[in-house]
């Protein structure tokens, strides 16, 4: 499994676990149906079932694109900062 097609399955599960909030009286036969009617609709808007996506780009690049934006994120908000005392800068994880 990759990783964008971990990301997508979770994704899956999330809106899944959402949707079974919503539900008189959820039993596993609808917890599995309805994870299966997300699962179409995300087929529905991609093309493709969440297990079979293409990897959109390697776990280590996107570390690193994280960390560019995160260090972007935290600039702008050191500029906004500076105006309002009130705001808090994010740390980059490591």
């Amino acid at each position: 499994m990759t990783f964008s097609s971990l990301s997508t399955n979770i994704f899956r599960i999330s809106l899944t676990a959402e949707r079974l909030k919503f539900l008189r009286n959820p039993t596993e036969a609808k917890a599995a149906r309805e994870h299966w009617k997300i699962g179409s609709m995300i087929k529905e808007n991609t093309g493709s079932y969440p297990e079979n996506l293409p990897v959109a780009t390697e776990l280590k690049n996107l570390q690193k694109r994280l960390k560019v934006t995160q260090k972007r994120l935290n600039r702008a908000v050191k500029e906004i900062a500076s105006k309002d005392a009130r705001m808090t800068i994010v740390k980059p994880s490591k």
